[in-house]
């Protein structure tokens, strides 16, 4: 069971996002751990979950966290929704810089080492944007993917220079030299905001899988065998092909290319969105069959005329539509969304004039207390993904002709959780793969200790394999924890380097949290053994204000040989605008808002650094914004925000925490200035005009508030040029009393007598 000491304090925190009673409600009385339920490393679906129609929260005791579901009726509503997003709050010029990086080993035995990586630069000056994208990778060097410059105005945008489609889910993404008009509205006006559609895979093996686009290592990470979604959160914004690639003990387990979509939600209700966009041309993929390679991409004399339009047909259903005519070329897609109760999906469909064509379903449900997942797609050409070919620069509505499923289920079953998956994808010049698995967890007692059991079965086109194991969490220490799994697995027909028959199954890991100045690291260790041979490995992730980042590495001995493989993934940035620069971003944006904190150059103010205020936007803290220190928050754009501050660890000097408003644009860099004033403490007693004591008057100074008691004592917290304000029980006020009034002798001490204040009435 989990108890939280202070709910009080979280409902504070979740302040503007869950009413506050909610939040007491479910959290002042004790709540079952449900770790059980917990995402295990190297798995993304089929957990992370409570069923269906239940609130509490998810413990992860591995890596000392905990997530709480409420109930959605209890989530506050966001902002009214705005058809137009009035002007920009950032002054003069801003510059925002994102940087990610991966690294990953690839090849046989993991001996290339590869990187890759997109530097995103944003500048502006009021609406008006440049906006541009350059890729990194070993082999070419840096290209640039696009960079054009955009105004927006009222419910209209308008670009030229160099620019990439992102509008498609089917189609091959392409970009051109030339100039699009269009409609606009905030991403306040839509009911939600996209966070990126989904990568689901099923893997036959635990596998590095690295996403790609235009040859370009976008994202590096190890999943599990089984059914996985992939983490995009690092991948840019935009609508455009990736492909996944899967190794595994030297092998690719998994290749295949799919279309990633960052484009919005539902259009807006009684609007029409459309756009038209005319050019040249542009080679829209790294060719390696290129002997030289320039920064600046190789323009084709092919004219380019494209439209697309959306618009809602129904409350919770849409209808998109794209043509396109590359040179001579005409290609369209048509595509329809949905969102009803606990089904959200999409269909599309796409045809070229040449014959090839493709189509794609997407989509999850809540039905009956059970959670479906399902991406089919399937593409019909006569192209090859084939980069060494000569005509490979030329546009391909389709890259390759494929057919391929992903499914799952989950549901709960006799105290636990069954997830039932399967996947099949069929390429031509690839072998066909297909993969079936079933998993059951619970909880359950092993030697009188709360553990885990998982008990699995798969069929690959690669292997069968069916297993259990027992998991068993200690605590070493309050940030250290220590994980002990055992079992057995059978595997059977296996074409690869695992061993047929009955193996034993051990692993062990350590984890460790710990916060060093501005760094927070979490590190992990771990062993084992099972069929597919010994493993050693260990990794950290650490975050702070100037970036995030991660690595891990492991070694493994099987019956094909030793591998080591190495897999990272950093980002971080700079901004510079309002007169400031922050090297560093903890959290890349398209937009970034920085707050500042000026103190009065005291001896006080060196141990102020101590403490500070938690910066808030839209109620989601951010970081302790500090004296002498610029906090940066990165942000979508074309957005509205509130920014709000809360005082921590007693900072010892005032600051006015009026909430703001801002409004952003693409590069936009939005300084916020807040002036400490140095606190300290008055101790005194309140005395009516006949001189007797006033009791449980309350009296406010500055951010401070206390109501005295029996004897009109009271002891307040104050800045120097501020005054205090007292209201008797009755409602009465007194006059405002200047600070500077009652402290004759005012110096740097933290704590002052200032005696009988009498209260003269209003």
């Amino acid at each position: 069971m989990v108890t939280f000491a202070s709910p009080e304090l979280l409902a504070d925190a979740l302040a503007g996002v869950v009413e506050r009673q909610a939040v007491l409600d479910l959290l002042s009385r004790p709540l079952p751990a449900n770790e059980q339920l917990r995402c295990y490393p190297g798995q993304t679906v089929g957990c992370g979950l409570l069923p269906p129609g239940k609130f509490g929260l998810i413990a992860d005791s591995q890596r000392f966290s905990i997530e709480i579901f409420f109930d959605p009726v209890s989530v506050k509503q966001g902002r009214e929704r705005r058809l137009e997003l009035g002007p920009s709050s950032a002054e003069g010029f801003g510059l925002v810089q994102n940087v990610a990086m991966s690294v990953a080993t690839s090849g046989f035995n993991g001996r290339n080492l590869e990187l890759g990586g997109t530097l995103d630069t944003l500048a502006s000056v009021g609406q008006t944007s440049f906006v541009a994208q350059t890729f990194i990778g070993t082999g070419f060097g840096a290209r640039l993917n696009q960079g054009h410059l955009q105004h927006i105005w009222g419910n209209r945008v308008a670009k030229a220079g160099l620019i990439e489609d992102y509008n498609t889910e089917l189609l091959s993404n392409y970009r051109m030299i030339g100039a699009e008009f269009g409609s606009f509205y905030p991403r306040l006006a839509y009911d939600t905001d996209s966070q990126g559609s989904p990568l689901d895979i099923v893997l036959p093996r635990d596998a590095d899988v690295e996403i790609r686009r235009n040859g370009v290592l976008l994202s590096a990470r190890r999943y599990g065998a089984g059914p996985q979604r992939l983490d995009t959160a690092g991948l840019p914004n935009g609508s455009y092909t990736v492909q996944i690639v899967g190794r595994a003990d030297g092998m690719v387990v998994l290749d295949e290319i799919r279309n990633f979509s960052r484009s919005g939600g539902l259009p807006i209700v009684g609007k029409t969105e459309f756009s038209f966009r005319a050019g040249l041309y542009v080679e829209d993929r790294f060719s390696v069959s290129q002997s030289g390679y320039t920064f600046f991409p190789d323009l084709r004399q092919s004219p380019v005329f494209g439209a697309r339009v959306a618009r809602r047909i129904a409350p919770t259903t849409s209808v998109e539509a794209d043509v396109m005519n590359i040179d001579g070329l005409t290609v369209g897609e048509a595509t329809v969304r949905t969102f009803i109760g606990g089904v959200e999906g999409s269909a599309s469909f796409a045809l070229a004039d040449d014959g090839s064509y493709g189509a794609s379903v997407l989509g999850s449900a809540v039905l009956w207390g059970v959670r479906f997942n399902l991406a089919a797609r399937t593409i019909q050409t006569d192209a090859r993904f084939d980069p060494t070919s000569s005509g490979f620069g030329r546009y391909q509505p389709f890259l390759r002709r494929e057919n391929s499923i992903v499914m799952s289920t989950q549901f709960p079953l006799a105290g636990g959780t069954l997830g039932l998956s399967g996947g099949y994808s069929s390429t031509p010049g690839l072998k066909d793969r297909y993969t079936a698995s079933a998993r059951y967890s619970r909880a359950v007692k092993l030697f009188h200790r709360p553990a885990f059991l998982s008990a699995y079965a798969l069929r690959s086109d690669a292997e069968t394999r069916v297993g259990f194991s027992f998991a068993l969490n200690f605590g070493i220490g309050p940030r250290t924890t220590l994980s002990v799994g055992t079992g057995a697995e059978n595997v059977s027909n296996s074409t690869g380097s695992s061993r047929n028959g009955i193996s034993p199954v051990v692993n062990a890991s350590i984890s460790h949290r710990d916060r060093w100045q501005e760094f927070d690291v979490f590190g992990q260790a771990n062993a084992s053994t099972s069929a597919d041979g010994e493993r050693l490995g260990g990794g950290v992730n650490i975050s702070s204000p100037y970036g995030v980042a991660d690595l891990n590495a492991q070694h493994v001995r099987n019956r094909s040989g030793n591998f080591t493989t190495l897999v990272a993934n950093a980002q971080s940035g700079f901004a510079i605008g309002g007169g400031a620069m922050k090297l560093g971003l903890a959290r890349p944006g398209e937009a970034v808002i920085l707050t500042d904190l000026d103190v009065a150059a005291d001896d006080n103010a060196a141990r102020a650094a101590n403490s500070g205020y938690r910066v808030r936007i839209d109620a989601q803290s951010y970081d302790l914004l500090q004296p002498g220190k610029i906090s940066a928050a990165g942000v979508a754009a074309l957005d509205e925000y509130e920014i709000t501050l809360s005082p921590e660890n007693a900072p010892p000097y005032d600051v006015r925490i009026d909430p703001r408003t801002v409004i952003v644009y693409p590069g936009n860099v939005v300084r916020l200035r807040y002036e400490a004033r140095r606190d300290f403490t008055i101790f005194g007693q309140l005395i009516g005009e006949d001189g007797h004591p006033l009791a449980a008057a309350t009296i406010r100074g500055g951010n401070d508030l206390i109501v005295t008691d029996q004897n009109g004592y009271f002891t307040l917290t104050v800045p120097s040029d501020s005054q205090i304000r007292a209201v008797l029980p009755g409602g009465t006020q007194c006059r405002d009393v200047n600070i500077k009034d009652i402290v004759k002798d005012m110096g740097k001490r933290e704590f002052y007598r200032v005696g009988k204040i009498k209260c003269d009435i209003e």
